[in-house]
């Protein structure tokens, strides 16, 4: 088969999908590969407008294809993570993030992932560190510094809620514990805790109730309440 065939039907792909004309897209790069099963390009590519789409099993086929064909593209690496993540097999997105970073340690878009998905497991403090390296690469990257925000807002709130289990297990919680949790009203929280760990731990024993000193908000969970990193 002539390769132009190919390079044609790759690049009318290109301005179909430039046209919002994704599944058309799609179908020029089933040509491609109809004839070359190994053009890495056009999995990419169709993988990439499935993610778009929301077809993410579909897309992580894609993805999968490209690394198996060349395993040293971090880009393939890092969508197949985000696939993944988005099926809620975190741990093998865990593994295909660090490939990525592997291959290229300054990936920022990597180090979102990793992050986005550390954010998942409530592994809060290792995301934060992702997007410390983050805004060591870049100091003004946006989407680092909120996700740094929102990932140590989570670890307060989760430091706090372990605190209070460990507390009603010696004494009785005052119910305006209970109604500040319910009400999300989180300015008065530590104050309350602290108060709550002279009861917990004699004087020489004092184990101060330790924040983080940032506004308490409510973990978020599950893949599609996070926001999405970049793809």
């Amino acid at each position: 088969m002539d390769p132009l065939f190919s390079e044609y039907w790759y690049h009318r792909g290109q301005s179909l999908y430039e046209a919002q004309r994704h599944e058309d897209a799609i179908s020029c790069y089933d040509l491609v590969l109809r004839v070359d099963g190994r053009d890495v390009r056009a999995w990419k590519r169709k993988g990439f407008i499935l993610l778009k789409l929301g077809r993410i099993e579909e897309a992580a086929r894609c993805f999968r294809e490209a690394v198996d064909l060349a395993p040293h593209d971090s880009p393939s690496w890092r969508r197949l993570a985000f696939a993944l993540g988005k099926m809620n097999r975190i741990d093998d997105a865990l593994g295909c993030c660090d490939r990525a970073l592997e291959i290229d340690p300054g990936s920022t878009a990597a180090l979102q992932h990793k992050g986005w998905l550390l954010e998942l497991q409530q592994r809060y403090d290792g995301a934060v560190a992702c997007y410390d390296r983050i805004l060591g690469i870049d100091a003004g990257h946006g989407p680092a510094r909120d996700a740094k925000e929102r990932a140590q807002n989570c670890a307060t709130m989760q430091d706090l809620e372990r605190f209070v289990l460990e507390a009603e297990k010696v004494v009785t919680i005052p119910e305006n514990v209970y109604a500040i949790l319910r009400a999300r009203d989180y300015s008065q929280i530590a104050k309350v805790l602290e108060a709550l760990s002279g009861v917990l731990y004699p004087a020489e024993a004092r184990e101060p109730v330790r924040t983080r000193g940032v506004v308490y908000r409510r973990p978020l969970q599950g893949p599609d309440t996070l926001p999405r990193p970049p793809l």
